[in-house]
């Protein structure tokens, strides 16, 4: 999709008169036409405050009145000809259509009332038609500056850092949900290895920076707080501290954590006017989007000029990337998003700053082409088989000479980083800092990147540098119902396989009783008497004993279990107990009848879980797990000097603030 560009640089001539000068069209004459105040400087801040949801002792004009009103200031006479004239010759050679790109100096001594201007308004009177939300003429906003303007353009993958700056000290955001729409509507191209998608939680400014330079990043998408002081032009976004307080970050200092990174084309602070520009005391102060621009030079920065509510924020973000996952220009995915947002009054609210003359981000596609080409790119096997997405999850930290979990984030497409919730100063980083973290964080987390990636995938290939909880809650997420052809890269003394449930691979030494495989051992179910209606699952694969450290735990911690299930591995439990993926999933397949039993009195119990197994029998385990009813995971005390017995609840499945009882007629 190409498109024609009519720029015109907008500058006051003297006090509250102003001139429009084309300079750059399709066409060689380059008119100038001039006006006056096209709106009361009383009106414009009555507007300003208005569309971001502020009071006003001032009525605000009608939008629409507004939006003629500057078109008939801008387009007159020879000017006017001339955007017809480009109109008409946009239209006569099949092209996208005509750019409309509006220049302003933040030099210019009227830089206020400028930038103020609601031009996004920009409305035109014969077809009662809002510009901005009009394919065939996006608007975007310039800045003249010095810097030389660079191209959108970036080879594949696209690689995307989200900024989740969340402080504790201002009011919460719908942060993960955003975040999870984002992954969903660019899950295709993700698949097709044609996107990158990288999260930073636990924003601060100097982890920003330190991503950005350790990693080739495109796109900086930040979502959070912003501000802007009208009086004195003072802008700022807000990250967090290492406590995670609130951190003021003004303008200049963001632009400055930006500046340097020559890989980054685009901006995007889904933010608070983030995009207000304008009044200036001195050094320091600025606008944020306008600083970015002016200090970095980068191509595009789309900001928000006013305040914007939480599910307009949502579904600006949403409909934005769709739309660039589409293969739109940046331009033109901003411009059909003003449109989709146009029932709510902050439609006008994202602007968008260009320096580059295209908006194309993609720079491997044919133009016009589907989407649907993506699947062709998907690295094949030797057999012409697609290969599996390889997901990496790291929850371990590793101590000092350990680098537990590298290799899974050097070998994964994409990698899902648990380990800040964890203590680093616990034994490998295994301890959770707060146990509300499982269910309220760590899952939510979880299921949000497998999601992201599950739909329409052909195969996944799991990588665990993780809990044994994370890897039988993904199983969880990832049912067997599903459909999925999931298989797990597995880890044991130096030897890397990865297990598939059909790769055949079963134990040499496999006994038969009455001519089925014997699995597991026989081993008596262990009673602790008593009115108790829970039951507890111990299971001994990697190592022996589990059910008699859990039958310590729960004394100790007087849980109401009545009897314990204990599964042992045959013929004996060791690290290599266990010979592939088809062992383990029936091994799996095995526990859950005897798992599902329940005497009388258990009917509303829960099944505890304590394991010690290979991360690829818990995720199978998990798959199948949806008809044994609530469970409660237990971690093990691993590194501690005194661990015989010592367990941690971990994580409830469903989720506690999730758990719904069936209908009563059910």
């Amino acid at each position: 999709m190409h498109y024609d560009e009519l720029e015109i640089e907008i500058r006051s001539t003297a006090e509250d008169r102003f001139a429009a000068r084309v300079t750059r069209a399709p066409f060689q004459d380059r008119p100038e036409v001039s006006f006056g105040l096209p709106l009361q400087r009383a009106q414009v801040t009555a507007l300003l405050l208005a569309t971001g949801r502020e009071k006003t002792e001032t009525a605000p004009p009608d939008p629409e009145v507004v939006g003629r009103t500057l078109y008939a200031a801008l387009f007159q006479g020879d000017l006017e000809d001339l955007l017809l004239r480009s109109q008409a010759r946009v239209e006569a050679q099949g092209l996208g259509g005509l750019r409309l790109r509006l220049k302003f100096d933040l030099k210019d001594k009227q830089r206020d009332y400028l930038a103020a201007l609601p031009w996004e308004l920009l409305r035109n009177p014969k077809l009662n038609a809002a510009v901005a939300t009009d394919i065939t003429t996006p608007l975007v906003r310039d800045l003249v500056h010095s810097n030389a303007a660079r191209s959108l353009e970036v080879p594949s993958p696209l690689c995307i850092l989200v900024v989740d700056a969340a402080p504790t000290t201002l009011h919460t955001l719908k942060l993960d949900l955003e975040y999870t729409r984002l992954r969903h509507v660019l899950a295709k191209r993700v698949r097709a290895r044609e996107v990158k998608i990288l999260r930073l939680t636990k924003a601060t400014m100097e982890s920003m920076r330190a991503k950005l330079r350790a990693k080739t990043i495109h796109v900086l998408h930040f979502m959070g707080h912003g501000g802007y002081h009208g009086p004195t032009g003072f802008g700022a976004v807000y990250f967090e501290t290492p406590d995670g307080k609130e951190d003021q970050v003004s303008a200049e200092d963001f632009a400055d954590h930006l500046a340097g990174i020559h890989s980054l084309r685009l901006v995007v602070l889904n933010s608070c006017k983030s995009g207000r520009y304008g009044g200036r005391l001195g050094s320091g102060y600025y606008g944020v989007a306008a600083r970015v621009v002016e200090r970095t030079g980068m191509p595009a920065v789309i900001a928000h000029q006013h305040s914007i509510n939480d599910d307009v924020a949502l579904k600006f973000s949403e409909v934005l990337y769709g739309r660039i996952a589409a293969n739109d220009p940046v331009d033109v995915a901003l411009t059909e998003t003003r449109l989709l947002l146009k029932r709510t009054p902050q439609w006008t609210t994202p602007v968008l700053f260009m320096s580059s003359r295209d908006g194309k981000l993609f720079a491997d596609r044919v133009e016009g082409e589907p989407v649907s080409r993506a699947a062709a790119v998907v690295p094949r096997n030797g057999a012409g088989q697609a290969k599996p997405l390889h997901l990496g999850i790291v929850s371990f930290r590793g101590q000092e000479g350990k680098s537990w979990g590298d290799d899974v984030r050097r070998d994964a497409d994409e990698t899902l980083d648990l380990t800040e919730c964890f203590d680093p100063a616990s034994p490998d980083g295994r301890y959770v800092r707060d146990d509300a973290q499982w269910g309220d964080e760590i899952f939510p987390r979880l299921r949000e990147f497998l999601m992201a990636f599950a739909g329409g995938a052909d195969s996944l290939l799991l990588d665990f540098a993780a809990h044994l909880t994370v890897a039988f809650a993904a199983g969880y997420v990832l049912e067997a119902k599903s459909g999925l052809d999931v298989r797990v890269r597995q880890r044991t003394q130096n030897v890397v396989l990865d297990w598939a449930p059909d790769d055949g691979r079963l134990p040499d030494s496999l006994q038969m009783n009455d001519g089925a495989p014997r699995l597991w051992l026989p081993s008596p179910e262990i009673e602790r008497g008593g009115d108790r209606p829970d039951r507890a699952l111990a299971v001994s694969i990697s190592n022996p004993g589990v059910a008699e450290q859990a039958s310590h735990f729960i004394d100790r911690r007087d849980l109401p279990v009545g009897r314990i299930l204990d599964a042992t591995i045959a013929p004996q439990p060791g690290q290599r107990a266990m010979a592939g993926g088809t062992h383990a999933l029936r091994a799996a397949q095995d526990l859950i009848p005897w798992a599902r039993l329940r005497k009388p009195g258990e009917e509303r119990g829960m099944l505890h879980l304590f394991l010690s197994v290979p991360h690829s029998f818990a995720f199978y385990l998990g798959q199948l797990s949806r008809s044994l009813g609530g469970l409660a995971l237990y971690e093990y005390a691993m590194g501690a000097k005194d661990s015989y017995g010592r367990y941690r609840k971990s994580l409830e499945l469903p989720p506690i603030q999730e758990a719904t009882e069936p209908p009563a007629d059910w």
